[in-house]
C-alpha cells in the first residue's frame, strides 16, 4: 500500500511539473518583471535618441529665436517710420544708449512716443539704437 502511496504522490507531482512546464516562460516571467539586460538596452536606444534629437531641436528654437528678433526689428522700424509721417517730422534727436521701453522715446521737435499708439509691444524684448534720419539698430537680444 505504501508503495502504491508513495507512486501516486510521485505521479501527482509530475503531472503538476509538466503541467507548469508549460506554462513556464509566461507565469515565472509575469512575476519577475524586466531583466538587467532588457532595461539597459531601454535606456541605451533613448540615449541614442536623446543624442540625436538634442541638437536638432535646439537648431530650430535657434532659427525661431532670430526669426522673431529681425520680425521685432522690423516692427520698430515700422513704428518709426510710420510715427515720423503721421507727425511729418524728417529727423530726430539719435539715441545711442539702447532702449528697449519706447514709451517715453524718441525725443525731438514734433515727435510722439512710438508706444502706444506705433508699438503695441513695450517694453520690446531687444534693445536698439537709431540715428536722426529715424534708422533703427537692433542691440543685444535674449
Amino acid at each position: 500500500m505504501e508503495g502504491s502511496r508513495y507512486s501516486a504522490a510521485q505521479s501527482s507531482q509530475t503531472k503538476r511539473r509538466n503541467c507548469m512546464s508549460e506554462y513556464k516562460g509566461t507565469a515565472v516571467r509575469a512575476r519577475r518583471g524586466f531583466s538587467l539586460v532588457e532595461l539597459l538596452v531601454v535606456i541605451g536606444i533613448m540615449g541614442v535618441l536623446a543624442a540625436v534629437s538634442i541638437p536638432v531641436y535646439r537648431t530650430f528654437f535657434g532659427a525661431g529665436q532670430t526669426e522673431a528678433n529681425a520680425t521685432e526689428l522690423t516692427s520698430v522700424q515700422a513704428a518709426m517710420d510710420t510715427m515720423m509721417a503721421a507727425n511729418q517730422v524728417a529727423d530726430v534727436a539719435g539715441q545711442a544708449v539702447p532702449a528697449s521701453d519706447f514709451s517715453a522715446e524718441p525725443t525731438g521737435a514734433g515727435t510722439e512716443p512710438l508706444s502706444p499708439t506705433y508699438l503695441r509691444t513695450n517694453p520690446t524684448r531687444c534693445t536698439y539704437t537709431w540715428d536722426t534720419t529715424g534708422k533703427m539698430s537692433q542691440g543685444t537680444c535674449p
